[in-house]
């Protein structure tokens, strides 16, 4: 659920603010996330989304509000120790390194100690494209197996948690289809989901619960069918239509 408290809760973000000098970037930001239960959040450009996956990360200072992982104060932990205990973090524009081969970024993060069950084995499985791509550099990668190193990246770290920012941004419609059915596996598998999309289809498909930001505030939240259904409310908060050709990505690549 994206409000009230849950045993199943593993993510809670109360009032969380985060300022830009003295601009507000996130204002009074309550998120309840349901370790079972995917969450979107969806806004226009501008409104915050990034902001927020940042501060959640440890990335930005918290001008004020609080953070719990699984009972966790992380307010003031730092991103490695967010990381260490189970928050994945898949970043908009993936920030890859262009001088490391698939391999090497995915053996700079595995540990071959760990007992986790995601291996770079596992993720070559899931991306076979990967395993074809292993000796390429960074940026010989199309935008689509950036996206899959990205998410295989992140996965090595064994997370509860993924937190994903506009992770279709840019694909092709045939790659967002694959995306969408990746994290519907994932969430099946037991790791919880926090999406950041712009792509209002995307965000309906993996969750059945989507917040709305506006202005750095999120204004509502509500089923994934409710939305999908109200094309009234779809115009007023986020300027568009779920059937709209603008919910699809501008800018598409090839696999």
């Amino acid at each position: 659920m994206a409000t009230g408290t849950s045993p199943r809760s593993c993510l809670k973000i109360q009032d969380l603010n985060v300022h830009y000098g003295s601009s507000y970037a996130v204002q009074n930001a309550t998120i309840v996330l349901d370790a079972a239960k995917p969450l979107s959040i969806v806004g226009r450009n501008g409104m915050g989304k990034t902001t927020l996956c940042n501060a959640i990360m440890g990335l930005l200072p918290v001008t004020s509000g609080t953070l719990e992982f699984h009972g966790i104060d992380i307010t003031s932990r730092s991103p490695d120790d967010r990381a260490k205990l189970g928050i994945g973090y898949v970043p908009q524009g993936r920030r890859l390194f262009r001088s490391l081969t698939t391999d090497e970024h995915l053996r700079l993060i595995a540990n071959p100690k760990a007992n986790g069950k995601w291996t770079i084995e596992r993720i070559y499985d899931i991306f076979p494209r990967l395993k074809e791509r292993r000796t390429h550099l960074g940026d010989e990668l199309s935008g689509g197996e950036k996206q899959m190193l990205a998410i295989g990246r992140a996965l090595l770290l064994n997370p509860n948690l993924l937190i994903m920012d506009e992770p279709t941004e840019g694909l092709a419609p045939v790659i967002v289809e694959q995306v969408v059915t990746l994290l519907q596996k994932l969430s099946a598998d037991g790791i919880a989901l926090l999406i950041i999309e712009q792509n209002l289809q995307v965000a309906l498909q993996v969750a059945d619960h989507v917040g709305i930001m506006v202005n750095g505030a999120i204004v509502e939240y509500l089923p994934s069918a409710t939305l999908a259904t109200d094309p009234d409310l779809q115009q007023r908060h986020l300027g568009i239509g779920v059937n709209n050709t603008s919910t699809q990505p501008k800018t598409a690549k090839a696999l």
